[in-house]
């Protein structure tokens, strides 16, 4: 336990008094901080025990008039410390256990919805739903093909600009999807636009230095506008 501790500061980050910045800025601390982490664990772990002493009070009281009990019990201290260790346990798992889960949600997403599709027929459906098909049976250098080529007869054929970004997706093309979804993103024409979440499953894929903050304000966007994926995005954003 640090000599040092502002036991004041992880009460109010405990009471949820601190401001934003301050709440980020002393999570930021507990990540780079063992022993700070360490000091909250034991604050914890000493709430919980004077808690339960409380509540049992009267019991306390009745022992302690008990002559064979003259030296002070250490069941209390016992309790705390592993109290401390599991609540080590639970604060390390979530601090320092390396966070690949927003890329392992974004593999389940893209497996589970983006690998076998279906098509809403329009204009050139021929053409789209012979990409579905080929995109189905990841023959996606084929699809990309007929994809590129159905853009240039329909720019704004927003079907096929979501079906290509994916396609591109798949394929590891980052770089590409990013501005496929990008394009797709800033439609103010289309009833539901998936773009924002597609392009931040594609920021999370291609985890450059500023693609966790781009993503993170993607996703922020998509949950307050409740556009298409919010549900999603809530659980990518917790991940993050």
């Amino acid at each position: 336990m640090s000599m040092n501790t502002d036991w004041n500061r992880i009460d109010d980050y405990l009471a949820n008094r601190l401001a934003a910045s301050e709440r980020s800025e002393f999570e930021g601390d507990l990540r780079a901080d063992p022993a700070l982490a360490a000091d909250l664990a034991f604050y914890l772990a000493t709430k919980q025990t004077l808690r339960a002493e409380g509540q049992q009070a009267r019991k306390a009281e009745l022992l302690a008039r008990t002559p064979r009990l003259t030296r002070r019990s250490s069941w209390p201290f016992a309790i705390a410390a592993a109290a401390c260790v599991t609540l080590l346990l639970g604060i390390g798992w979530t601090l320092w256990l390396p966070k690949n889960t927003a890329t392992e949600l974004a593999d389940a997403y893209i497996d589970k919805n983006l690998t076998q599709l279906s098509v809403t027929m329009g204009a050139d459906a021929d053409s789209l739903q012979q990409s579905i098909d080929l995109i189905n049976k990841s023959q996606l250098t084929q699809a990309d093909d007929l994809l590129t080529g159905l853009l240039k007869r329909q720019p704004i054929n927003a079907e096929a600009l979501k079906w290509a970004g994916v396609v591109s997706l798949r394929r590891g093309q980052y770089d590409k999807a990013i501005n496929q979804f990008g394009q797709l993103g800033r439609r103010t024409d289309l009833y539901a636009n998936p773009g924002l979440f597609l392009e931040s499953l594609a920021r999370i894929k291609r985890n450059r230095p500023d693609d966790k903050d781009r993503a993170k304000s993607l996703l922020q966007r998509v949950v307050n506008e409740n556009l298409e994926g919010a549900d999603e995005a809530t659980q990518l954003l917790n991940n993050l």
